[in-house]
């Protein structure tokens, strides 16, 4: 999870080098690129994920085999997608408005091959029980990145050279992860390794995979690819740089969520539906407590928070941001966590089918309605479409009252706590001051209030309040040794 927590810190240290150093022409034509390798990663990722599942079924001497099957049938695919690009570069370029895409497109075809080969350190690493490697390997890698980055902008070198440099970052995790697979097995290559039959197992088992992946990443992206297509290189940088993925949601959903599945599983197979229940509805109400405070920040504080971070040049995308903060209120829970656990899968592949089909029923009517923000609300919109299925589906697995699926009155509590304290806030600072102290002093008094409130008013339960201490207990820990 450390390396999780540095990678996404990184990225949104690299974003916010980009934006504030760059052109806005230059910072649309690099998310273009970021928003291509996205979307190309799909690809690879089903025979990736499927290493989760075929490498630990085999004997030690036959995972080499396994592994090298799987990136064969992945680098085949690569190839296909990367070299169709190349001819088809002006094309590429006029459906996403930016001829500023052709000159970089060969160097962004090197970097999507790189970047979807990357992807398979992690399954090989892990089910090879060298997890500390995988953190090391991928810490220096996205190291690599950020110096990449910001000697790139700070030197004012070419838009291509950057894009060359982060292909090299990801490359490493490639060069990587095939020096510690050749190992597993000396008495066979690389290229014998390679097997069809086992390709074969794998594409049967991965394509249920790769279509779910399909329609998860339209879902996630396509606003991107409306805006971009209907709009100017200007108005995309404005709409890209607000509709930013915050570091830490990913990040602290998963933390507590990845350590409920065990026992999600072993309450189910004993029958115990309220007992899984009970450790879901705690799990929401903790991630609540973090999320809804700073939603309600970020939406009252959006426009000084994206000119103290990105320039003023980047103001107009606070309605943008303000959006995509209101969505934090969903992101509460890791929706797929019950029905993977109770092997109801299904029902993830059907939710991200109608995350995807709803956000293209909706987002493009609302652009041509109300300009680019129509595409932000329509991927909100088909958000909570989509994590509505998401709770009946667990209402019926669990068999339980759609009362009983979230613990609501805790929700609305912290909901309303949030709001009392954005509004407290804003009737004592007024409008008009610098964004580093407007943001400063806001977030000391809201804070404040909000961490006074959680603790005089029983919000924190014994059980949270242990859980916070053995967190810092770990931090405290890893700095004493870093020492």
């Amino acid at each position: 999870m450390s390396s999780k927590a540095l990678g996404a810190l990184l990225r949104f240290g690299g974003g916010l080098v980009v934006a504030r150093f760059l052109t806005m022409t230059e910072y649309a034509t690099y998310s273009q690129v970021m928003l291509i390798a996205s979307t190309a990663v799909i690809i690879p990722a089903a025979f990736q994920q499927s290493l989760y599942y075929f490498i630990p079924l085999e004997a030690a001497y036959q995972r080499k085999r396994v592994i090298f099957s799987a990136i064969a049938a992945g680098l085949f695919f690569i190839c296909l997608v990367t070299f169709f690009l190349l001819p088809f570069q002006k094309q590429v370029a006029d459906l996403l408005n930016n001829p500023a895409l052709i000159p970089v497109m060969p160097v962004t075809v090197v970097f999507l091959f790189c970047f979807c080969l990357s992807g398979y350190i992690n399954p090989v690493l892990i089910c090879l029980d060298e997890e500390i490697k995988l953190a090391l390997a991928k810490g220096l890698s996205f190291i690599l990145a950020f110096v990449v980055i910001c000697a790139s902008v700070t030197l004012h070198l070419r838009l291509g050279i950057l894009i060359a440099g982060l292909a090299f970052s990801y490359a490493m995790l490639s060069v990587y992860t095939v020096f510690i697979s050749r190992k597993l097995n000396r008495e066979i290559s690389i290229f014998s390794s390679v097997n069809w039959e086992e390709i074969q197992k794998q594409f049967g088992y991965s394509f249920p995979l790769f279509l779910g992946s399909i329609f998860g990443v339209i879902g996630r992206r396509l606003d991107q690819y409306l805006v971009s297509a209907c709009f100017d290189v200007h108005e995309y940088a404005i709409y890209a740089r607000g509709a930013i993925e915050l570091p830490f949601s990913e990040i602290v959903t998963m933390s507590i969520f990845t350590i409920l599945i065990p026992q999600f599983v072993r309450l189910y197979d004993q029958k115990d539906t309220r007992g899984i229940l009970d450790l879901w509805r705690n799990g929401v109400r903790r991630v609540a407590l973090i999320f809804f405070p700073f939603s309600a920040f970020f939406v009252l504080k959006a426009k000084p928070l994206m000119v103290l971070l990105f320039s003023e040049k980047y103001a107009e995308s606070a309605p943008i941001f303000q959006v995509y903060a209101i969505q934090l209120i969903i992101g509460i829970a890791l929706y797929g966590a019950i029905p993977r656990s109770t092997g109801k899968t299904n029902i993830i592949y059907r939710a991200t089918i109608i995350f995807a089909i709803s956000n293209l029923i909706m987002s493009y009517p609302l652009i041509l309605a109300i300009g680019p923000i129509g595409a932000a609300v329509g991927t909100a919109l088909s958000g909570f479409l989509g994590t509505s299925y998401y709770l009946v589906s667990i209402k019926r697995i669990l068999k339980c009252k759609f009362g009983e699926v979230f613990p609501w009155k805790q929700l609305l509590q912290t909901a309303s706590l949030a709001i009392t304290s954005m509004i407290v806030v804003l009737l004592v600072f007024p409008v008009g001051l610098s964004p580093s102290i407007d943001i400063l002093c806001s977030f000391l008094l809201f804070a404040t209030i909000v961490l006074l409130c959680y603790f005089r008013f029983g919000f924190l339960t014994r059980e949270d309040k242990i859980y916070l201490y053995s967190i810092f207990a770990r931090i405290y820990h890893r700095v004493n040794i870093l020492r």
